[in-house]
């Protein structure tokens, strides 16, 4: 309705001039944020995006991202045009189109109270004057890194500098290289947990047993409480992914328990869903291990 449509467009003015979205609107005014000579430029914007104060707290409610999303789904939804000039329109369009990379971007520099950002200026500013330098970038924690990589790829034209980021050839060379290495050691560090959490503790069992009787009454439990969120499977097949996307090496989990989940996820969430939600479970278990599925037993569970 025409209310709701004035509604969003004063959202969509309130956006384009408001503090939340200080930094993107200088960076798609063309602010090169990484250039050494606007060190002191950027410095008000982060504080004004992340909502930092001189007092130390931190006053930030949504990003400019997730406001500018809302804000163009509501006008999709609704039918309405933007009415607050072409400044307004233009500056929405830009961030929606581009919202994967500047939600990045505000990440890294609202990240550790905007030591992420300050370490990324000052290896960036190392690097340029150390050209030749190998790995200078792997300085950058890996903490930051992947923000970094993540919006270096996502805001630049071709993956290779130039675009809303404004670094050379080499320099995003050097991102990628470091990135990738954090990104992998994330991977490993996430799959080397997921075996050993409850969730997975059933699961962890019939992959190293090679039955799906396998399962013990503490494993069982477990996986079965009442405080478990049962994601293994979900858990198991994102990280998979990515170490597949990245072309990372397992290095720090076990392979097989990685990959019979992403293979035959169905099979382990159906085998958690009757081991949770069935007696019969803990009765196949004991004639299967302790009576050789004698037939005299098999035959008491009917």
């Amino acid at each position: 309705g025409g209310g709701r449509c004035v509604e969003l467009n004063f959202r969509a003015a309130e956006l384009q001039g408001g503090d939340s979205c200080a930094l993107v609107r200088a960076v798609v005014g063309g602010l090169d944020v990484f250039a050494r000579e606007n060190g002191d430029l950027v410095r008000p914007e982060i504080d004004a995006t992340c909502g930092f104060r001189p007092d130390g707290v931190v006053r930030r409610d949504r990003t400019c991202v997730e406001g500018v999303s809302d804000v163009v789904v509501g006008m999709a939804d609704e039918g309405c045009e933007v009415t607050g000039g072409t400044t307004v329109e233009s500056f929405i369009s830009t961030v929606y189109e581009h919202r994967e990379g500047f939600a990045h971007l505000t990440e890294l520099v609202c990240k550790q109270m905007g030591r992420c950002f300050k370490s990324v200026q000052r290896t960036i500013l190392y690097c340029d004057d150390n050209p030749t330098k190998e790995g200078c970038m792997e300085y950058v924690p890996c903490d930051c890194q992947t923000d970094l990589l993540s919006a270096v790829e996502t805001l630049s034209d071709d993956g290779t500098g130039g675009g809303f980021l404004e670094l050379d050839a080499a320099i995003v060379d050097g991102i990628t290289v470091a990135g990738m290495a954090c990104r992998c050691e994330d991977l490993n560090r996430r799959a080397a947990s997921l075996e050993s959490r409850p969730s997975c503790a059933l699961a962890g069992k019939i992959v190293q047993g090679r039955n799906i009787l396998a399962g013990d009454a503490a494993t069982t439990a477990e996986t079965c409480s009442v405080n478990t969120d049962r994601t293994c499977v979900e858990d198991v097949v994102d990280v998979v992914d990515g170490f597949i996307k990245y072309d990372c090496k397992i290095t720090d989990a076990n392979p097989n328990f990685m990959f019979a989940l992403k293979s035959n996820g169905d099979d382990f969430e159906k085998a958690a869903d009757f081991a949770c939600n069935n007696d019969c479970y803990a009765s196949l278990r004991t004639c299967h291990y302790y009576y050789g599925n004698d037939d005299a037993c098999m035959d008491s569970l009917s």
